[in-house]
């Protein structure tokens, strides 16, 4: 532990990365830190995983240009782009991989579950009328929940 409270030491006056990045690029657009596991839309904007999987619980498109990914899209960490950032932004990059992973929120420690809900509809044929009144229910209506699959 004491090695990452030297590395916050280090990075503590630039704690705001955005203005100590060379590049925007390398910043996520939605919090504002270095990406520690970067993300690619198709429409070639990068974002946190976790960020834009928060996004897209709200609107599936790119935050910065509306982009709809396609249904075969998966959010997935570019590992080259991964790679590059924690090479050239090593203190920042481990200081925020050490933050995350005791938040328990890096994308290799959780999973997703994905459900589909809906109802089925079916119209009875031969309805049988209702014990109080001479009006029938012709209508015969089922709410499910089924895992998706990947």
């Amino acid at each position: 532990m004491p090695q990452i409270e030297e590395q916050k030491l280090v990075v503590a006056k630039h704690r705001n990365f955005s203005e100590h990045l060379e590049h925007e690029d390398h910043i996520c657009p939605i919090c504002r830190e270095i990406m520690v596991e970067p993300c690619k839309l198709p429409c070639n904007h990068y974002f946190c995983c976790q960020c834009i999987k928060w996004s897209f619980i709200k609107k599936t498109d790119c935050a910065l240009c509306r982009a709809v990914p396609g249904p075969e899209f998966k959010i997935t960490i570019d590992k080259e782009f991964q790679e590059f950032l924690q090479q050239a932004y090593t203190d920042e990059y481990n200081i925020m991989h050490a933050e995350l992973t005791q938040a328990g929120m890096l994308n290799e420690e959780i999973f997703g579950i994905q459900f589909t809900v809906g109802n089925k509809h079916k119209l009875i044929e031969n309805p049988k009328k209702a014990n109080s009144s001479n009006k029938s229910n012709k209508h015969q209506w089922t709410v499910f929940l089924e895992l998706a699959h990947p």
